[in-house]
């Protein structure tokens, strides 16, 4: 499951990889006896891919700082044992030998996925013609409010597949933060993230 639709809501949660998604989804899927037909999609697709089959009229989605992104997907991709970080891993020759972070970043736009976008991917291509509701990771708490207060329901968002990273500037040399910040160029400028 990566994205849900509400019929009877006319909502539609486009889950961006590594942005909280699964929380949202879990939530989703506890309080899905008081929601109505809840829909939940297959796979990774951007807002443009489920208004070719769905009718799309409120939806949300959750951003977060690139820098902090690439440091929970490489931590996911080394360590998760879903089949998704099997699959990633077998399908770019990193399941025997994974690259510490420097080298990761380094070869970022080689890492292929099993669906259509990749590890470079920003997150602006799932939601390029915008969403009614812009939710931040780093203020998910009090951001996913407006989508409680939308249908009612209070219970407060868990935390699900969470991966304790500590800061993300640990992780960063000046070479990685050059490198993050061509490749994310436009999530930087779109969504004023910083380093």
């Amino acid at each position: 499951m990566t994205a849900v639709h509400l019929p009877a809501h006319g909502l539609t949660f486009v889950h961006i990889p590594k942005n909280a998604g699964n929380s949202v989804l879990k939530w989703f899927h506890n309080h899905r006896n008081h929601l109505g037909q809840v829909m939940f999609l297959e796979y990774h697709q951007s807002l443009t891919q489920m208004a070719c089959y769905l009718p799309i009229m409120l939806t949300f989605a959750i951003v977060r700082n690139p820098y902090a992104r690439v440091v929970s997907g490489y931590l996911y991709a080394r360590d998760g044992q879903s089949d998704w970080c099997k699959h990633y891993r077998a399908k770019n020759g990193l399941d025997k030998d994974f690259p510490d972070f420097a080298t990761f970043v380094d070869r970022l736009e080689t890492y292929k996925t099993m669906h259509w976008f990749d590890s470079a991917t920003n997150q602006y291509e799932w939601i390029a013609n915008g969403v009614n509701f812009l939710l931040r990771l780093e203020t998910l708490d009090e951001d996913f409010k407006i989508i409680q207060d939308l249908l009612g329901i209070y219970t407060p968002l868990g935390k699900e597949n969470h991966i304790d990273q500590g800061r993300y500037q640990d992780y960063y040399t000046d070479k990685e933060i050059k490198k993050i910040s061509k490749v994310f160029e436009h999530d930087l400028d779109f969504f004023k993230y910083s380093y």
